[in-house]
């Protein structure tokens, strides 16, 4: 209640002030979204307020009605209208959250708040604490950052790009298991233009749930210049098939990428078909981590054909991904042509001795193969000490493989 009275004071207040024009502007843009991309009238007032302690934010606030007619997209176009209006980063909220919107959402590539406006959160404060803050010659001698387990949230995180502004130097940029919000490409990107000599990026359980706008964000470390990213992660996010369509552009701005890990994210059939795309950019790839990731025999094809592009891997990580003997089967023919494969990880996925049987043709031509790890596939304990041992043999030609069933 204090809060609704609140926004409408703040809505009052504005229109005795320079900027009711950029308001009023703003509401007939809403106006006729509502037309174009609703079936509804405007519901209600539409509120802009500046909210403290930062002056470079102001909050988008409508009443309940407004969010159910409209699309993602248009409040989305609707924000970032307000957001070239009013010359502000805008945010967006609404009196009712149980919206298919996750809102609060920051939207707008407007500024970010600097170290030097109002208080600073108190978990930022406390990341601070753990560098040599404020001596920033010494900030500038930074080679690691890590922000792990910060507990940020959409608050903290805008703080982001004025931190990495104060770390030109760093090589290694660690956020997991932050919640880094929806808007953390462009976060990331603000960040990157100031550190873009950052070669490793841990972006662990960081609640991402898309991938768009990543390209972008990498560009900054992908110039004639710059180091560039070597390991990616991006495990344990709330990653879904139809998100890594953005992986191909984003795997683009990495060409000397060695290590990727996306482990824990639903890939399925079609995200393993965009993975398989994004591997003909990283060329260098050394380590592959798949690890329940929903691939399946379907995506096995895919993950096949992506293996022919990364010929250099060292170390490919699938456990728990449903393959079954036809996935097995599917990857036999990428395996024929990563010679330099060291460490194979296909525990937990019900390959049967038939798949395995397809596999050690496979593995034929990895000469340099020291470890493979086949538990949970239904074979007997000694089965798979001997087929470990066995295959090991195999790829150092020590024994012929078994004439499989299933060339």
């Amino acid at each position: 209640q204090h809060q609704q009275h609140q926004q409408h004071h703040h809505h009052h207040h504005h229109h005795h002030h320079s900027s009711s024009n950029a308001l009023a502007n703003f509401d007939a843009t809403a106006n006729s979204f509502n037309a174009n991309g609703a079936n509804a009238t405007m519901p209600g007032p539409l509120s802009l307020a500046m909210t403290a302690p930062s002056r470079s934010l102001a909050t988008l606030h409508f009443s309940e009605g407004w969010v159910e007619p409209m699309s993602p997209t248009n409040v989305q176009r609707m924000v970032a209208t307000a957001a070239a209006a009013t010359g502000k980063k805008v945010i967006l909220s609404s009196m009712k959250s149980s919206t298919n919107l996750a809102l609060p959402v920051s939207l707008g590539a407007r500024p970010f708040p600097t170290l030097h406006e109002g208080r600073l959160p108190h978990k930022l404060q406390a990341v601070l604490q753990q560098t040599p803050w404020p001596d920033l010659t010494q900030m500038k001698n930074m080679s690691t950052l890590s922000i792990k387990r910060a507990g940020f949230g959409l608050r903290e995180v805008q703080y982001l790009p004025a931190v990495l502004e104060l770390t030109p130097n760093i090589r290694n940029l660690d956020l997991s298991v932050n919640n880094l919000g929806s808007d953390w490409c462009s976060v990331l990107k603000a960040g990157l233009v100031h550190c873009s000599d950052v070669t490793t990026l841990e972006l662990c359980s960081c609640n991402i749930q898309d991938l768009q706008g990543l390209s972008c964000a990498l560009e900054e470390t992908n110039t004639a210049t710059t180091q560039g990213v070597r390991r990616l992660n991006l495990s344990s996010n709330s990653l879904m098939p139809q998100s890594f369509k953005a992986l191909p552009p984003a795997l683009k701005e990495t060409p000397k990428l060695i290590s990727l890990d996306l482990s824990r994210n639903v890939l399925g059939e079609m995200g393993a078909h965009f993975l398989g795309r994004a591997l003909r950019h990283t060329h260098a790839l050394q380590s592959l981590f798949l690890g329940e990731c929903k691939i399946g025999a379907g995506g096995a094809k895919y993950l096949s054909e992506g293996l022919s592009h990364i010929t250099d891997i060292r170390e490919l990580s699938l456990p728990c991904n449903d393959l079954g003997q036809e996935g097995a089967e599917e990857l036999v023919e990428g395996l024929l042509q990563t010679t330099m494969l060291s460490a194979l990880d296909l525990t937990w996925n019900s390959i049967g001795q038939e798949g395995i049987r397809a596999l050690a043709l496979g593995l034929q031509q990895c000469r340099r193969l020291k470890k493979v790890s086949l538990g949970g596939n239904g074979l007997g304990p000694s089965a798979e000490r001997e087929l470990s041992q066995g295959l090991g043999q195999v790829a150092r030609g020590l024994l012929l493989p078994p004439i499989p069933l299933v060339a």
